[in-house]
């Protein structure tokens, strides 16, 4: 019973979540992937943290694939605040962006 329930658990905060994944075809001829948010080049096989938080690895076909670092929560009546410099979220209120919210998981 108690497996169920976490199972429960687990999917409703799955669905709540606006995690994000992409992957990216390589071009004839690449020889390497290039970060979406900065262009830089990345060699095949390779995997590295983009500088908007991603995660993203260029496979040995030099296909590009990245995911963000965390899934966002819903939460009525707040705004989440990315910091890229700590790759965190902090959600603050939707009409006082300076008053963070009360979060309670």
């Amino acid at each position: 019973m108690k497996v169920l329930l976490c199972l429960i658990i687990l999917c409703i905060m799955m669905t709540l979540s606006d995690g994000a994944c992409f992957t990216t075809l390589p071009k004839l001829g690449a020889k390497g992937c290039a970060d979406p948010h900065d262009k830089k080049l990345h060699p095949p096989a390779s995997q590295w943290q983009s500088n908007n938080c991603m995660d993203c690895t260029c496979d040995p076909q030099s296909q590009l694939n990245c995911c963000s670092k965390h899934g966002v929560a819903s939460v009525p009546g707040c705004k989440p605040v990315l910091d890229v410099k700590k790759c965190t979220v902090t959600f603050f209120k939707d009409d006082d962006l300076t008053e963070p919210c009360p979060i309670f998981w």
